[in-house]
């Protein structure tokens, strides 16, 4: 093998290494960052995200591979509409004072 051959192997392994170790230097801020302990809320893991990308300037994607957080529920939306109920409730309460008391 040419010593060009041998230059272009080394700074090619030389590259992917200094990416991984990049890589690894976000996942500690990114580790830095989160909150200690759980976080159980979708809008806590949606806060968390937004300013994970806002201050390391990461992908969406590396930064929930980083804290161990699922996609799916970052973008879920509720198609529920809760006002029927909830209105049904508020008649029944006013109907009846002490269905709702302990």
């Amino acid at each position: 093998m040419s010593d060009l051959a041998k230059l272009r192997q080394v700074e090619d392994e030389n590259r992917r290494l200094k990416k991984i170790v990049a890589d690894q230097a976000l996942n500690i801020e990114a580790l830095k960052m989160s909150p200690g302990g759980k976080i159980l809320r979708p809008v806590q893991r949606r806060a968390g995200v937004q300013a994970a990308k806002e201050r390391l300037g990461a992908k969406e994607r590396s930064i929930c591979r980083w804290m161990g957080i699922n996609r799916k529920p970052l973008h879920y939306v509720s198609k529920r509409n809760d006002e029927r109920p909830r209105l049904q409730l508020v008649a029944l309460a006013t109907e009846h004072r002490r269905y709702f008391l302990p």
